[in-house]
């Protein structure tokens, strides 16, 4: 896919971030700074990176399966659906 070999890593693709979801309304320095002490104001995020070495890319799963599912569809004139009965038999002669 792509010219890449893909290998899928959890390991390696996903790490967690902490970062701030609630902030005050009022901009003023002081009050910024007493709501990031405050430790009920963040929560931790997992985030899905790729990396590329060479020719491997490295991802994680979901990234992966957004990566499939995103790719174009072969246009079959069923839509979609191969109908094997529609075949043409194949008749051996020897």
């Amino acid at each position: 896919m792509f010219g890449f070999n893909i290998v899928v890593s959890d390991t390696l693709c996903i790490n967690y971030v902490r970062a701030q979801f609630r902030k005050p309304k009022t901009k003023k320095k002081r009050i910024l700074k007493k709501w990031a002490s405050r430790e009920k104001n963040f929560k931790i995020i997992e985030v899905h990176k790729k990396v590329q070495i060479g020719k491997t890319l490295f991802v994680s799963q979901k990234t992966y399966d957004i990566m499939v599912r995103n790719l174009p569809q072969p246009n079959f004139p069923t839509g979609g659906i191969i109908h094997t009965l529609d075949a043409e038999p194949i008749i051996n002669k020897s």
